[in-house]
């Protein structure tokens, strides 16, 4: 007799199903001999049993059961959760076709007319344990890649999110079909800057905790207000926010949307800031694009957006500063100063005025959205 370390290293589980103790036994020791873990019984019912709790690799099953015929005991088998994959062979003393139609008819893959012979045997147990095997690597593997894939689209669906947060609807679908930087020149947009003035020195007395609250408050009250006109947020530096109209889809009154926003920051900051803000808008052609790969950002390059810049820094705190351009395009549906004169630093004199607000709401709607949008 063979000891644990003769024995041959286990190649599978087989459950035998043979009412005739001694066939029971030489094929048991049969496949033993030969590495395969075996589980023998003699009837149906305990073969029920041992297939509900092991996960097999083979069934050899007689047809002639006491109680229920071997076919009957295969279709139970198969409806057994783990099982209707395990590859049946039927064993009879018969060799009549009619019997092994039924027999595959009933689920089996083979058939051996017995008395077995040995080598025939363990070739066919081999064969078809060998492919049951393989169909599980090959469901692990499946199993494997659906989660690999689910992974993939669940982690796609986050970076689409994410980049949704921080990049125009329109330039996030087309970063997702390419990886590489792209610009696109606009002839009309309207550029505005925001900037909370005397938050240097409220910086360096504040705890840094206060700072942040400060700013993701009144920096999350201008998201809301630049959605509700319909209009991009390029970026916030440092206490400075940038919004831009007419693109990067264009829109015909992209200035008087600038100029409602404008309005609107306004009075939230009059309310919900203890900083004054100072606003500056101008107008003109831009280019537009996307730069960088691993964090990638969408802004805006031009002599527009430079002259931008410098109004808002010529402004007065808490108004709203236009160049002329601007004050044309919104024409006498807003109420303006008088207009002065300042230095823009490259440029040169510029006229610029105050936007002091609008003449009524005409069909522009309101400057706010509902009171519970604001915090």
């Amino acid at each position: 007799m063979m000891t644990d370390e003769e024995r041959p290293e286990t190649r599978g589980d087989v459950l035998i199903v043979e009412d005739t103790m001694v066939n029971l036994r030489v094929v048991s020791e049969i496949l033993a001999a030969n590495g395969y873990r075996v589980h023998p019984v003699a009837s149906g019912g305990k073969a029920l049993q041992v297939a509900k709790t092991t996960a097999l690799d083979l069934i050899l099953l007689d047809i002639n059961l006491p109680g229920r015929d071997g076919f009957e005991v295969c279709r139970q088998l198969k409806q057994l959760p783990g099982v209707a994959d395990v590859p049946v062979i039927f064993m009879s003393g018969r060799g009549e076709i009619l019997d092994k139609v039924r027999a595959f008819e009933a689920g089996g893959v083979d058939y051996l007319t017995k008395p077995c012979h040995a080598e025939e045997l363990l070739a066919r147990v081999a064969t078809h344990v060998s492919n049951r095997v393989l169909q599980r690597k090959l469901g692990a593997a499946q199993a494997e890649l659906e989660q690999a894939l689910a992974s993939a689209k669940a982690a796609e669906e986050v970076a689409s999110r994410l980049l949704a947060r921080v990049l125009p609807a329109a330039i996030a679908a087309r970063l997702k079909e390419t990886d590489s930087p792209f610009a696109n020149h606009f002839e009309e947009a309207t550029v505005l800057f925001a900037d909370l003035v005397g938050f240097t020195s409220y910086a360096a007395a504040a705890t840094p905790d206060q700072l942040i609250d400060y700013l993701n408050q009144i920096f999350s009250n201008f998201d809301v207000l630049t959605r509700w006109h319909g209009l991009e947020k390029i970026k916030t530096i440092g206490d400075a926010y940038m919004v831009v109209g007419g693109l990067p889809q264009p829109r015909d009154d992209h200035t008087q949307a600038v100029a409602d926003l404008a309005l609107a920051m306004l009075n939230v900051s009059r309310v919900r800031s203890h900083l004054r803000l100072r606003i500056g808008i101008h107008r003109g052609p831009v280019v537009a694009g996307v730069i960088g790969r691993s964090r990638p950002s969408y802004d805006l390059w031009g002599d527009t957006v430079n002259i931008a810049s410098r109004v808002e820094s010529s402004g007065r705190p808490d108004a709203i500063t236009v160049s002329r351009d601007v004050r044309d395009a919104l024409g006498d549906a807003y109420i303006f100063d008088s207009g002065r004169v300042v230095e823009v630093r490259g440029r040169g004199p510029l006229t610029v005025f105050e936007l002091r607000g609008r003449r009524g709401a005409g069909d522009r709607g309101p400057l706010l959205p509902g009171p519970g949008d604001i915090e």
